[in-house]
């Protein structure tokens, strides 16, 4: 069979039998299926035996190089079909090892190519079930908000807001998740849109201090809270109508926290006090949300890495906070400045200790971007990663010296080393 091409990138040679779309897990089992598994394992174990033990020892480079591509095109057939057989995990720890072990053979390339399309196809089924959790969750929020807003104090109101507002709140974000396919990036600008917004309607609520001189104070909030929350899921949703990466959103959600943080704390330094901090707040944090988005589509952000950004500016917040309970400043100016310059300085750390992942960043699923095939410990273009080690066989030199057949060992590697 002739060579085929896939996603718009040149492939190897597809094996008899072999699909080229992905195929979803097919629960249950039968004889047939078994079967089938059985001898997708036997073919493995034969091919790495072939391999490694009847190549035997003192190749020629070019045989070397031969047998190399032999063995990547042998267990691409494998994953091939183990992927079709519904063991995708397994298949992709093989696309993965045929990937980084036989970068420069034609089986890498297919490998590639069948990994690109599994992150494409995950990211983009990847945001219904979040929508649904976090409708829910809204949905018994709002029942709770809703009785408070209209100044009930009938315990049966805030009863009736529990039955009926998680269901209803996952019947929506049911509805809607069924009416249009929605990345994990889309529906966190959903929830986002509607978490923040509620965020908003509380600080805006302080700012202007709505109710503060009337009995109604906590309706007044409820209200605010209520209608930004709303307001901020159709926001969300209009965003989403449009391609929105699982990186973008994450920077988005991180960047206007920040910003509010940066703002508020900022304010207060400077020495602001009452309405000026909350104004500050709500506004920063709204300019921290446009520029991280901004940031995160400019700079291809893949979401591990807004994370580690956002873990290290925490972690500087917190090492400016021990200072200050280490100084014990009696000014709380000077106490709230230390997390403060803490954390930006961590964010900036942050920055630029990931720049070097940036060949990451398209990758949207990133939490699986932590491990790579082969060794416990990869090193690989200046970058450690952490992964399953694969048990390979090598040919030894026999125990018995009156054997002339080397024996044969797994060998559990547990250090790689690329440079």
């Amino acid at each position: 069979m002739g060579p085929k091409k896939e996603f718009g990138m040149p492939t190897h040679p597809t094996p008899r039998g072999a699909q080229c779309n992905r195929i979803p897990h097919r629960s249950g089992s039968s004889p047939r299926r078994a079967f089938r598994h059985g001898i997708a394992a036997y073919r493995i174990a034969a091919i790495l035996a072939a391999v490694f033990v009847g190549g035997g020892i003192g190749t020629t480079k070019v045989e070397a190089q031969a047998s190399s591509a032999d063995l990547a095109a042998a267990m691409l057939e494998a994953a091939l079909e183990l992927e079709n057989l519904g063991d995708e995990a397994v298949a992709e720890a093989l696309y993965r090892h045929i990937a980084d072990r036989f970068s420069d053979t034609p089986a890498a390339e297919t490998a590639r190519a069948r990994l690109g399309e599994a992150e494409r196809t995950h990211e983009g089924l990847g945001g219904a079930t979040e929508l649904k959790v976090w409708s829910s969750l809204f949905g018994l929020w709002l029942g709770v908000q809703v009785p408070f807003a209209l100044a009930t104090e009938s315990s049966a109101a805030f009863g009736l807001g529990l039955l009926v507002g998680g269901p209803v709140g996952y019947m929506t974000g049911n509805a809607y998740a069924r009416s249009r396919p929605l990345s994990r990036g889309q529906a966190r600008a959903i929830t986002w849109g509607g978490t923040w917004g509620a965020l908003q309607g509380f600080g805006w609520a302080n700012a202007l201090d709505v109710g503060q001189d009337s009995e109604g104070s906590n309706n007044a909030l409820s209200a605010f809270m209520i209608g930004g929350g709303l307001a901020g899921v159709a926001v969300g949703a209009w965003i989403s109508e449009r391609q929105i990466s699982d990186g973008v959103a994450t920077s988005a959600s991180t960047g206007s926290l920040w910003g509010a943080w940066i703002g508020g704390a900022g304010s207060h330094v400077l020495g602001q006090t009452g309405n000026a901090v909350w104004y500050s707040a709500v506004l920063t944090g709204n300019a921290g949300l446009v520029a991280g988005a901004w940031a995160g589509r400019q700079w291809g952000m893949s979401r591990r890495r807004a994370r580690l950004i956002s873990i290290l500016g925490v972690v500087g917040g917190f090492g400016g906070l021990g200072v200050a309970l280490i100084t014990d400043s009696s000014s709380d100016r000077v106490v709230m400045a230390q997390p403060l310059a803490g954390s930006i300085l961590g964010l900036a750390i942050g920055a630029g200790v990931t720049q070097s992942r940036r060949e990451e960043e398209g990758r949207e699923d990133a939490d699986r971007d932590l491990f790579a095939p082969g060794a416990l410990l990869n090193l690989s273009k200046g970058r450690w990663s952490v992964a399953a080690p694969l048990p390979l066989p090598a040919p030894v030199r026999a125990s018995d010296p009156r054997r002339g057949t080397p024996e044969t060992v797994w060998r559990v590697p547990l250090l790689h080393m690329r440079f």
